[in-house]
């Protein structure tokens, strides 16, 4: 009997990635740990090309062109998808893994699928190897300082990101709040030394929200996210 497996030696390998830029701060994390493994596999760091796309609906498309070339031995996919409201979610999660798999037949080369398909952003923290990440919910945006001034206290953390929405209504409560959520924010990153980011949504209308949640003006979670990061390094850099 002849026994037929794959060797985890890779020298000589060459490797293409192609990654989703939606959810980033998630895929970020999953490129960085497939280089990781491929780099502690022997595979050398010139033998690996990232190609960003859009969002997981557009990597079966570049997917087939990398494996086209005939310039890689395997193609890994990587991206995440959360669901949302709609059905949106069902149609990208399908028409991505169909169209991954189809490459793979096609091509003859090992093309792998690494895109997150997800309920919550929770579990697309936890299987990205995101245990760094600790998430608290609070009631609304007047309690956020509080939680955050505790979560900075720790000294468990080299940032913290404040999340939340406030819609104007008919009354001065919006003024109430927005103004003691970001005046609370902004002490506790003064008191506490580490970058605390504010990325409170405040707007007058839903619509707006909606936007800034990322659409049209962009995801405010995904600035906030990118800002800690840049803060956090550059304290470093100061401190040094």
């Amino acid at each position: 009997m002849r026994k037929l497996e794959g060797k985890v030696v890779s020298k000589g390998v060459k490797v293409g990635i192609v990654a989703a830029r939606f959810n980033e701060i998630i895929v970020n994390k999953l490129v960085g740990g497939a280089v990781d493994g491929l780099v502690r596999h022997d595979v050398s760091e010139d033998d690996i090309d990232i190609a960003w796309v859009p969002g997981a609906f557009e990597i079966p498309l570049i997917a087939k062109k990398m494996a086209g070339t005939g310039r890689y031995d395997a193609v890994i996919c990587l991206g995440a998808v959360i669901r949302g409201a709609t059905s949106h979610y069902d149609i990208v999660c399908n028409e991505c893994a169909k169209g991954v798999a189809a490459v793979g037949m096609e091509s003859g080369i090992p093309v792998l699928n690494g895109v997150l398909t997800c309920d919550t952003i929770e579990q697309a923290i936890e299987r990205a190897g995101s245990k760094d990440i600790d998430i608290a919910w609070v009631p609304g945006a007047f309690e956020i300082p509080l939680i955050a001034k505790k979560m900075a206290g720790t000294g468990r953390y080299d940032a913290v990101i404040c999340l939340g929405a406030v819609i104007r209504g008919a009354t001065s409560h919006y003024d109430i709040v927005c103004n003691e959520c970001a005046k609370g924010v902004a002490a506790v990153g003064m008191e506490s030394g580490i970058p605390v980011l504010n990325g409170v949504l405040t707007c007058d209308t839903i619509e707006q929200a909606i936007e800034r949640a990322g659409s049209k003006a962009g995801n405010k979670g995904y600035e906030c996210a990118c800002g800690a990061i840049e803060m956090v390094n550059l304290i470093k850099e100061i401190e040094a």
